[in-house]
């Protein structure tokens, strides 16, 4: 609110143009990141995304070997798949299984 005796501050034009374009981007990036994070049916998963990790028997059917060689792959002491252990749980990173195989391949 204005005093009587105060004078308007005024803002220059360029400066009101640059806030109205960085607003509307602002709103696009907002907009665009509610559309990522819509719910979807309950444990499913969007089209594009891929879970980070997979349990051993998931890895084992994914690289095309037995749970008792993926296990042998987890457990390994010599260079190892690269997993988490969640308690009792053991999980594969998802994208490595495929790099994993190549090196163990016999060219």
């Amino acid at each position: 609110m204005q005093m009587e005796n105060e004078k308007p501050q005024l803002v220059p034009v360029a400066f009101r143009v640059l806030w109205k374009e960085n607003r509307m981007q602002s709103d696009s990036i907002m907009s665009e990141a509610a559309k990522a994070t819509e719910p979807h049916e309950p444990g499913c998963l969007a089209p594009s995304e891929e879970p980070l990790y997979i349990t051993v028997e998931a890895a084992a059917k994914l690289a095309g070997v037995s749970q008792g060689e993926m296990r042998k792959w987890v457990n390994s002491r010599i260079r190892p798949i690269p997993h988490l252990k969640c308690g009792n749980k053991c999980l594969v990173r998802a994208n490595a299984i495929e790099g994993y195989c190549r090196q163990k391949e016999i060219v």
